[in-house]
């Protein structure tokens, strides 16, 4: 059954999993405190980061959810084949 707001129409959805997927370039906290010229340990000291993930102008998240989920599958094949 659709309802209407305003007239568009809006369609229920239901979310059937989550999941995490990180970029594959790690930044260091030394590397961001040299990014606007801070101190060394400046954003560690600060901010409690000592790395993070940053993704490229060309990453997108379809992309990283899908190496997530080869990985999850490559995983779960690895356990199947031992058993």
């Amino acid at each position: 059954m659709e309802q209407t707001l305003s007239d568009k129409p809006v369609t229920a959805c239901k979310m059937i999993a989550t999941g995490i997927a990180l970029p594959p370039t790690r930044v260091t906290s030394a590397e961001l405190d040299a990014r606007p010229g801070k101190p060394a340990g400046y954003v560690e000291k600060r901010c409690g980061i000592a790395w993070r993930y940053h993704a490229s102008l060309h990453d997108s998240q379809a992309e990283l959810a899908l190496v997530q989920f080869d990985r999850k599958r490559r995983r779960i094949i690895c356990q199947w084949s031992r058993a």
